[in-house]
């Protein structure tokens, strides 16, 4: 008799393949070095400055929809993981927790009704999980700054945020950006230079940025890498495929802990 595959490890399978076709597409546009410098006119009274441009952008609405069905498959699965940890009595009335540290506490006075109901849901899993799978679920519970990081690098809180995002809109896709620049011009004297991403304003630009080169300098030559983010909020992004790559990994990890705890169906 052939052993039934568990639903949650199916849905990495599934989100390994949007993943891979994610990064084949990304991969493509990154390559084709989407980008520009001109030397213009700058405000009355300035000298022409050199700046960035993007001469065309990726595919958002196919990059979108498949992030969105990757995030979707992830989250969907750790749901099915925590299903597989209760009793199938109580299977529907859980979901896997992505809340806040010291959840398992009592109510604090004038807390928001999104904690409280947090509160709620996680006396379930204490209730029906073994404690040993609580205490791991416990030691994963976000800290209270993690959804600050605009990058995401906190990845189950990205993982929560672009669920949620896409469950109201299509994920925005956003590749109006260069990230690791370098730099390489001529002075006056005819002397090159060059300067990395290291040093300031320079780190990364976005569309339309001015270049930092000396006023008196001629740019040569520009290089980085496009970045390509998908909008989960107001000011928060995501850079794809990096953060779902996390995202994977670390809902791989979190399977092989708690996978001891699954009770019979």
């Amino acid at each position: 008799m052939t052993d039934v595959v568990p639903s949650y490890l199916l849905k990495m399978e599934r989100a390994e393949k949007h993943l891979t076709e994610l990064q084949a597409d990304i991969t493509s546009y990154v390559n084709s070095h989407p980008y520009t410098f001109k030397h213009r006119k700058e405000a009355k009274k300035r000298p022409p400055a050199y700046r960035l441009g993007f001469t065309r952008k990726c595919d958002g609405a196919v990059i979108g929809l498949i992030a969105a069905d990757c995030i979707y498959n992830i989250r969907s699965g750790l749901d099915h993981l925590m299903a597989a940890l209760v009793p199938p009595a109580h299977r529907h009335s859980v979901m896997f927790p992505i809340f806040f540290q010291r959840v398992w506490e009592g109510p604090v006075e004038r807390e928001n009704g999104q904690r409280a109901k947090e509160r709620q849901r996680w006396k379930l899993i204490e209730q029906h999980a073994e404690a040993a799978a609580v205490d791991f679920l416990k030691k994963i519970q976000p800290p209270e700054d993690a959804g600050s990081d605009p990058r995401g690098t906190y990845a189950l809180v990205a993982l929560n945020q672009g669920s949620n995002a896409d469950r109201h809109r299509r994920l925005p896709v956003i590749s109006n950006a260069l990230q690791a620049v370098t730099v390489t011009w001529k002075e006056a004297d005819g002397r090159v230079r060059e300067r990395t991403g290291a040093s300031g304003a320079n780190e990364g630009l976005e569309d339309n940025a001015k270049i930092p080169v000396p006023a008196s300098a001629k740019l040569m030559a520009i290089r980085g890498t496009a970045l390509v983010t998908i909008r989960v909020s107001d000011g928060g992004e995501l850079v794809i495929p990096d953060v779902l790559t996390r995202m994977l990994q670390t809902a791989r990890i979190t399977i092989g802990q708690l996978s001891p705890y699954v009770r019979r169906p």
